[in-house]
């Protein structure tokens, strides 16, 4: 599981990820820390790039000049995971209401008079309930694709895509053709298949669900998507499209 933490105070900041640290190894927690920050859109990118893994938030809420707070965070992690466990730290523990407002769905507040400079308990019992919780949750059973899109995380099933394009139009961007969604995000082809093995790499800068499409011709090496839209297989590619073909139909 992941650990991040969210706190624009330098010091306040090296507190709580000590305090973590301490609370992982004493308790033997599941828990490797991903990023300690006080950027928010630091804290987004990394956790798009690994959304799909088990995560833990220690958030402020006032990040003071921030253009997002601690609360817009939450709403942008709620979007993208709902399995993920957020915790609040705050100076202010009347803005609770907002994280209701706003339908975050945190784990627990923690007020930081409580907590530092020696309130670690409080954390120790707020951590060990999060890793708890995630265990006791469900698996899911539809797998979901989550990316980021300028500031905010996106999150679609899997089987709603139909494929990934590299963008003809801005370099390092990727197309992505979806039943519900046509979007782009930065990122390349060859990474992607790595993270989806299931896709198919259809021909340079293209990287195909086969769950989606229509027909294959391998004499054409044409493959037709269910929304209509053609892409052609390239010659050194069709051993292997034949091989996932023959697969799927034993």
């Amino acid at each position: 599981m992941d650990l991040y933490i969210l706190e624009n105070n330098a010091d306040e900041r090296s507190f709580i990820q000590q305090a973590a640290h301490t609370i992982t190894e004493f308790e033997k927690l599941p828990l490797t820390m991903a990023l300690a920050t006080d950027q928010p859109s630091a804290l987004l990118a990394a956790f798009a790039q690994r959304a799909n893994t088990d995560a833990v938030f220690l958030l402020d809420i006032d990040l003071g000049d921030e253009q997002l707070d601690g609360i817009s965070v939450g709403q942008q992690i709620r979007h993208a995971s709902r399995t993920a466990q957020i915790i609040y730290i705050t100076e202010h523990p009347d803005e609770s209401y907002l994280i209701l407002k706003h339908q975050v769905m945190p784990l627990t507040l923690i007020e930081k008079s409580e907590l530092i400079p020696d309130g670690i308990n409080i954390l120790n019992d707020a951590l060990k309930t999060a890793v708890q919780a995630i265990r006791d949750m469900p698996a899911e059973s539809v797998p979901h694709f989550t990316y980021h899109n300028g500031a905010e995380a996106q999150v679609l099933p899997v089987s709603d895509i139909y494929y990934f394009s590299s963008s003809q139009d801005q370099s390092g961007m990727i197309d992505l053709h979806a039943s519900n969604v046509d979007d782009s995000f930065r990122g390349n082809i060859r990474d992607l298949s790595h993270k989806l093995p299931k896709f198919f790499e259809c021909a340079r800068g293209y990287l195909v669900n086969l769950d989606n499409a229509a027909s294959v011709s391998l004499a054409d090496r044409l493959i037709t998507m269910v929304s209509g839209d053609k892409l052609e297989v390239s010659v050194r590619r069709v051993p292997e499209l034949r091989k996932r073909l023959f697969t799927k139909t034993k």
